[in-house]
């Protein structure tokens, strides 16, 4: 039989998660492990300003889990990399050009130096980001002939030919650092872009059956991703949120004066529902007040995007597994639309995944995303 080694990461703002995998040719796909790294933006001891820190503590990160994945998996031959906001911006960029030889047939190296070009002009126009970005990826997405649309231009003759591209840029640094570690430790090994927001989308168009717009909410260690998905091809995201859940465990770190690993443990109490009734009627009204306010964010940045009705909302993340969030937002759905909407959990169809339910955890959407269906 086949197998394929494959290396799945998830750059998260809380943490890097890796899984290690091998695909057979029966579609079936055995997690060897699953590797994870916190990230503490926030509070962590490293001695640099929290402009240097965050590159620091990634790169730290991925040069662990590229070495530890190599003493499990050392023959991958694939490294999928999804990365959540704030490090990444897509473009989508739509130019016309005059062709000089109208009688010749468009090739695709025309098409590809146009690509090529047009994802160099993406980077030129985000402006003083220039230098902190990187183009991983680029794809057309619509073309025309002379005013008529095309699914491939190729081939075609025309005087003027038109594109609209769609580029993915991330972090410079970011990308930097996979490659010297993915040359060091997997050099016979591809690597590919995507993004958390992207990922999740194919989770709810291959999951769901789905009625159109709907929002999903990707909670995470610390920010809350808003995407209105208006069909498979349209997806707007909204303003970023910057509270996730350990915007929560800040706070009650701070009510009950411990440090953050004591505040985790107690969150993770509360939510296996084991706090004796003392501590939950201390912490309730925080949690409340907390999760209010979290709700108010989101509900202000989705009405910035999207004026229109609104059928469903889909809950990701870390967040999906605390329940806090779903209850504050069935309590205030109307913050949403005034008409009926459906509330739900985003999860992955366990079939192909073994064993079964080891990337069932909200926080491992993502993972399991780019083991199926990339």
């Amino acid at each position: 039989m086949n197998i394929r080694e494959v290396i799945a990461i998830d750059v998260g703002t809380a943490s890097l998660s890796m899984a290690l995998s091998k695909k057979g040719s029966s579609g079936n796909i055995e997690v060897v492990s699953v590797l994870r790294y916190p990230i503490d933006l926030f509070t962590s001891r490293e001695e640099f300003d929290h402009r240097h820190r965050i590159p620091y503590l990634i790169k730290k990160n991925i040069a662990h889990g590229m070495a530890d994945a190599h003493k499990v998996l050392s023959g991958a031959t694939a490294i999928v990399v999804s990365v959540s906001e704030p490090f990444f911006q897509q473009h989508r960029i739509r130019k016309i050009i005059a062709r000089k030889r109208s009688d010749d047939r468009v090739s695709r190296t025309e098409i590809d130096t146009m690509t090529e070009n047009f994802s160099a002009d993406a980077v030129t126009d985000t402006k003083k980001l220039s230098q902190l970005l990187r183009v991983v990826r680029s794809s057309i997405r619509r073309a025309w002939i002379n005013g008529y649309e095309l699914i491939d231009p190729v081939g075609y003759r025309g005087e003027e030919l038109e594109i609209e591209l769609e580029v993915l840029l991330i972090s410079a640094a970011l990308c930097d650092y996979m490659e010297e570690f993915r040359s060091t430790w997997f050099p016979r090994a591809t690597i590919q872009y995507y993004t958390d927001p992207e990922m999740l989308g194919r989770i709810l168009f291959e999951s769901f059956s789905l009625l159109f717009p709907a929002l999903l909410l990707d909670i995470g260690g610390e920010v809350t991703s808003i995407t209105v998905v208006s069909d498979k091809e349209t997806h707007a995201p909204c303003n970023l949120v910057f509270w996730g859940v350990r915007t929560i465990e800040r706070r009650i770190a701070e009510l009950l004066r411990c440090d953050m690993a004591h505040a985790e443990s107690f969150l993770r109490r509360y939510v296996s529902q084991t706090l004796d009734i003392r501590e939950i009627s201390r912490i309730e009204p925080l949690l409340q007040s907390v999760a209010n306010d979290w709700l108010s964010l989101v509900a202000q940045s989705f009405h910035q995007t999207h004026a229109g009705a609104l059928h469903s909302i889909f809950i990701a993340g870390q967040g999906r597994d605390i329940s806090l969030f779903r209850h504050t937002i069935e309590q205030r759905i109307t913050d949403f639309s005034s008409s009926p909407v459906e509330l739900r959990e985003l999860v992955v169809s366990p079939d192909r995944l073994l064993p079964p339910k080891i990337l069932s955890s909200g926080g491992d959407n993502v993972l399991a995303s780019l083991l199926l269906y990339t």
